[in-house]
């Protein structure tokens, strides 16, 4: 409570990170990634998810600090509404990496949101739906 009222009370030169994301680099690295992904331009929230998959590949841990973190939730709001072709790929590839266990398929399914990716994927250009293809041939 103490790090959210210095940030209240900050003048923005003396901002940092809480507590606990000094821990865990990696929390500290999925926070700001998913705070660009929410806020950012489009280029740098492409970016900010490519930098998700990269994190998300690299072990487990990493998934489940991302969905932990909200990043589930955020990629699927953003596959729906997909600004262009190119960030709708990297969301469809981020959720591609992270649900590789049950666990997370079904926290993805309690959102109610297989419908919705399918409809997305079967309605995105063939680029956004290729990429599915070659990963698992």
């Amino acid at each position: 409570m103490k790090w959210l009222l210095s940030v209240f009370e900050s003048d923005d030169a003396n901002l940092s990170l809480p507590p606990i994301a000094s821990n865990d680099p990696i929390l500290s690295w999925v926070l700001s990634y998913i705070a660009t992904i929410q806020m950012g331009q489009l280029r740098d929230r492409v970016k900010a998810v490519s930098s998700l998959v990269s994190l998300a590949r690299d072990n487990d841990q990493n998934k489940k600090i991302i969905v932990d973190e909200g990043g589930v939730t955020l990629l699927l709001k953003l596959l729906k509404e997909g600004s262009s072709v190119e960030e709708q790929n990297v969301e469809a590839y981020a959720l591609f990496h992270i649900a590789t266990n049950q666990e997370r398929v079904w926290i993805i399914i309690e959102f109610n949101r297989i419908l919705m990716i399918v409809s997305v994927l079967g309605e995105s250009p063939m680029r956004v739906q290729m990429w599915k293809l070659n990963d698992t041939v």
